[in-house]
């Protein structure tokens, strides 16, 4: 009869702790008083104006710009998507992260999370595919709008690709 407790309460434990972890794996990546949009472009959409070419750093080179001004958003972005993804941000209540690495052309950049930090916000982003691996190199850039519908828009932000966090750049201008 012990046994047969035992075995119920260490089936109930059990399922208690699977059901959290399932949680844990589809918890919202997102603040429920923050929206995200995001948007995958191949190659480079920063005008040679705000930053400096990207390959010219280097294989495997990466940045984030953090765009908090709609002038300065507008003056260093180019590209049908990038102006359209400006222009369609409040910058009062938004701002854009601009996320690029510069490696194999078969990856591409894609939104994981996004979350509160005592310094601000963190945002994570994944790469689609690390294999097949190709010669060709190519630049690789994710627009991210995020709106705070609490607090305005986001002052700092820590970027970080596959783990791995990015220096901010600063626009020339």
């Amino acid at each position: 009869m012990k046994r047969l407790q035992y075995a119920l309460v260490a089936l109930v434990v059990f399922g208690l702790l699977g059901g959290l972890g399932v949680y844990a794996l589809h918890a919202d990546p997102v603040p429920d008083e923050m929206s995200v949009d995001h948007r995958y472009v191949p190659g480079d959409v920063l005008t040679e104006s705000a930053t400096a070419d990207l390959s010219a750093l280097g294989p495997g080179a990466s940045r984030h710009l953090h765009l908090t001004e709609r002038s300065a958003a507008r003056q260093s972005v180019d590209g049908p998507v990038a102006t359209a993804f400006v222009d369609g941000t409040d910058f009062s209540t938004s701002s854009i992260v601009v996320v690029q690495i510069e490696g194999s052309s078969t990856p591409q950049l894609r939104f994981e999370s996004l979350r509160r930090t005592p310094d601000g916000i963190r945002l994570d982003v994944a790469l689609t595919t690390w294999e097949p691996r190709t010669d060709d190199r190519a630049v690789h850039t994710l627009l991210v709008r995020i709106t705070d519908h609490e607090r305005g828009a986001i002052e700092s932000v820590d970027v970080r690709v596959s783990g791995q966090s990015l220096q901010p750049t600063i626009p020339f201008f």
